[in-house]
C-alpha cells in the first residue's frame, strides 16, 4: 500500500503526505506499551507511512532506541527524521536549548548510536538556541551532511528571520511546526509565506490539535496523570470546556462529510499547500489506520470555504504551551557579526514613562527584506526595568501587544534579560523616520 507523496523542499525526494509522529510512544502522552508501539511502527510501513519523526529528548533517548528495534531490519524502508537542541537534566527536567557546533556533532553521534543507523535522513534543530548564531548551528549541520551522517537538514519552531538566515548557509529542506485548525500562527507570522517562497516543506506536528479535535476527550480526567496536556493552558480550568464547544462544530461538519474529525483535520491541513505534510502521532493501530485514511479524503473548494468559515468563527482560549516552553518558539538568534555602529535615537520607554534607549545598526547587515526598509538595529537598555519597544519582530518573545504612539507602528512589551546577554533587554527597531 502507498500514500500520496510530496517533494521534500528542493531535494527532489518524495515523502508521504502523512507521516508518523513517534513521541507519544515513549513520553508525554501517558502510558505506552512497547510491543504495541512496535506493531504500530511495522504497520505504518505496510500502510506506506515511512516518514517517521522522533527526537533525542523523547523518553530521554528511549524513543530513538525503540525505533532502532524496527530499523535494524527495515532501515531502507524508512525515511527517518530526528531532532536535537533541547537539553534535559538527570531527572528529565528541561535545562535549555543548545545549538553550538560541539553540541550539534555530539547530539548527532549519540542519536546515530541509539538508532543503530549510520545516517539520518532529515536532521532538525528542535528549537533555536538564541545565544548561538543560526549560521554556526547550520554550518555544523552542513558538515554532517558532507560527512554522510545526515542527508538533509531542517529547523523547528523558528522565526522567519532565522529561517532566511539559515537558508543562506545551507538548503533547509523542512520546517517542523505546529499547524492545525486550532493553531494557525504560521498563517499570521509570515512562516507559511516564507516557506513557500524559499521552497521549504512545512511538516505540521500536532495536526489534530494534540488529539483534542477528535472529540474523544470530554474532560481533563480523560488524560493520564503523566500526560503533558494536563499542564497546557488550552486544557486547563474553564478553557477545556470552552474549547470543547468549538470542537463540536468541527465534529458536526465531519459527520456531515462522512469522515472522522481527525480525517477532516488532516485533509484540511494538507489542502493548505502543496508544500505541507503532516505527522500525526498515535500509539494504536486503529488510530493509525484512521489517520492514514485522510489521504483519500478530498475537499472541494466549497467545502474548504465552509471549513474556513467554521475555523474563523472559533476562538480557542489558552496558549499552545506553558510559558517555559513558549519562550523558545519562533526565536531569533544573535548575529555572527556583533560589531555595533551608527548609534541613533530609537524610541524606548520604561514603565515610569522615561524615554531611555540606545539603538545600533549591526555592521554588515543591511539586507533586511524580512524586517522592512531599514537596517536591523538592536536596543540595549541600562536597567532591568520593563520597556516598551517599537518593533514588528521578536513577536513570540513579547508577552503583551500594545498600541504605540506612532501611526502604523507596533509595540511589544519586553522584560529584562530576554536573551541573557550583557544587555538587559533587546529588541529591533523598524520605524520610518525614527531610527
Amino acid at each position: 500500500m502507498s500514500l500520496p507523496t510530496r517533494v521534500l523542499g528542493k531535494t527532489g525526494v518524495n515523502i508521504p503526505t502523512i507521516g508518523l509522529g513517534c513521541m507519544g510512544m515513549s513520553e508525554f502522552y501517558g502510558q505506552a506499551d512497547e510491543k504495541e508501539s512496535i506493531k504500530v511502527l511495522n504497520k505504518s510501513i505496510e500502510l506506506g507511512s515511512v516518514f517517521w519523526d522522533t527526537a533525542d529528548i523523547y523518553g530521554k533517548g528511549d524513543n530513538e532506541v525503540l525505533l532502532s528495534k524496527v530499523l535494524k531490519e527495515r532501515r531502507n524502508e524508512v525515511f527517518l527524521c530526528t531532532k536535537f537542541g533541547f537539553v534535559r537534566g538527570p531527572n528529565g527536567e528541561f535545562m535549555g536549548v543548545k545549538g553550538d557546533r560541539e553540541h550539534v556533532r555530539q547530539a548527532c553521534e549519540k542519536s546515530l548510536k541509539r538508532l543503530g543507523i549510520d545516517y539520518i535522513d532529515l536532521y532538525y534543530q528542535h528549537r533555536v538556541d538564541s545565544q548561538t548564531p543560526i549560521e554556526e548551528t547550520v554550518a555544523a549541520m552542513a558538515d554532517l551532511v558532507k560527512e554522510g551522517k545526515v542527508k538533509y537538514i531542517g529547523l523547528s519552531e523558528c522565526s522567519v528571520n532565522t529561517l532566511r538566515r539559515a537558508c543562506k548557509v545551507h538548503p533547509i529542506a523542512a520546517l517542523q511546526i505546529e499547524y492545525s485548525p486550532w493553531s494557525l500562527d504560521i498563517e499570521k507570522n509570515g512562516i507559511m509565506e516564507a516557506c513557500r517562497e524559499l521552497g521549504v516543506t512545512i511538516v505540521a506536528y500536532s495536526p489534530i490539535g494534540r488529539g483534542f479535535l477528535t472529540g474523544k476527550y470530554k474532560s481533563l480526567d480523560d488524560f493520564d496523570q503523566n500526560d503533558c496536556r494536563r499542564i497546557m493552558p488550552r486544557f486547563l480550568g474553564d478553557n477545556f470546556n470552552k474549547n470543547l464547544e468549538i470542537v463540536k462544530k468541527f465534529q458536526e461538519y465531519a459527520n456531515k462529510k462522512g469522515v472522522s474529525s481527525s480525517q477532516l483535520c488532516l485533509a484540511w491541513v494538507l489542502a493548505q499547500g502543496e508544500n505541507i505534510v503532516a505527522i500525526p502521532g498515535t500509539k494504536k493501530i486503529k488510530y493509525l489506520e484512521e489517520n492514514f485514511g485522510a489521504a483519500n479524503v478530498q475537499l472541494t473548494p466549497e467545502e474548504l470555504t465552509e471549513i474556513r468559515q467554521i475555523i474563523d468563527s472559533m476562538e480557542f482560549v489558552g496558549s499552545r504551551y506553558p510559558e517555559q516552553i513558549a519562550t523558545v518558539t519562533y526565536r531569533i538568534t544573535i548575529w555572527t557579526d556583533m560589531l555595533f555602529t551608527t548609534e541613533c535615537n530609537c524610541w524606548a520607554e520604561n514603565s515610569k514613562g522615561d524615554q531611555v534607549a540606545r539603538c545600533f545598526r549591526v555592521a554588515g547587515y543591511n539586507d533586511c527584506s524580512s524586517f522592512g526598509p531599514d537596517s536591523i538595529r538592536f536596543l540595549s537598555t541600562p536597567t532591568n526595568d520593563t520597556y516598551w519597544v517599537h518593533t514588528d519582530v521578536f513577536l513570540s518573545l513579547r508577552k503583551e501587544k500594545i498600541r504605540g504612539p506612532f501611526q502604523n507602528d507596533t509595540c511589544w512589551k519586553i522584560g529584562g534579560n530576554v536573551f541573557n546577554w550583557e544587555f538587559n533587554t533587546i529588541g529591533c527597531c523598524d520605524i520610518p523616520n525614527l531610527c
